[in-house]
């Protein structure tokens, strides 16, 4: 069965990363509700991947803060993420696939995009279209994402941002690991 294609305007795109940012607030509250065994090793989920029922204890990470961004999943074993996306929702809509139809399944049959987006929203007890859009948050929130993820690799070089117009340095720091 060929899942249906849709189109996501760009206000629901916005929407959809506040509700992955909802979501990864509370993900320790999230892993409970979906009844899944992860266990929280400082901002980062780890466990087996109950989508796929594999056995490796290291198999699935969620990365709260983000490696490569906020909510990011990835299965080291079947990659799972690569069928639901890789963000928070799509985790969300993994285990929901597998409880309702198992994974995978005969007909690559898929618990609904949307049908998420409604079980995500009620988990964080806002109605999708309700959700605020803040977009100096919102650019806020994805430069402290990509600092620590930047924060998580051993040696690095000084971070310089540029001034798109004329190429001015605007800010200039290094970043230190202990």
């Amino acid at each position: 069965m060929q899942e249906q294609s849709f189109s996501i305007s760009g206000t629901d795109k916005l929407r959809l990363n506040v509700l992955g940012d909802l979501l990864c607030d509370r993900l320790d509250e999230l892993i409970q509700k979906l009844d899944i065994k992860l266990k929280m090793y400082h901002r980062e989920a780890i466990g087996k991947c109950e989508i796929h029922n594999g056995n490796n204890p290291k198999a699935i990470s969620i990365y709260q803060d983000g490696e490569r961004l906020r909510g990011f999943w990835q299965c080291r074993t079947r990659h799972c993420e690569q069928s639901f996306g890789k963000t928070v929702i799509g985790f969300v809509r993994a285990i929901l696939t597998s409880k309702k139809y198992g994974w995978p399944n005969d007909d690559n049959k898929k618990f609904p995009f949307w049908q998420t987006v409604k079980w995500c929203s009620n988990f964080v007890g806002v109605k999708f279209s309700d959700l605020k859009l803040d977009l100096d948050n919102f650019d806020k929130n994805a430069f402290i994402s990509n600092v620590n993820s930047l924060t998580k690799k051993k040696a690095m070089n000084p971070i310089v941002f540029f001034q798109k117009k004329n190429s001015e340095i605007v800010w200039k720091f290094p970043l230190c690991i202990s």
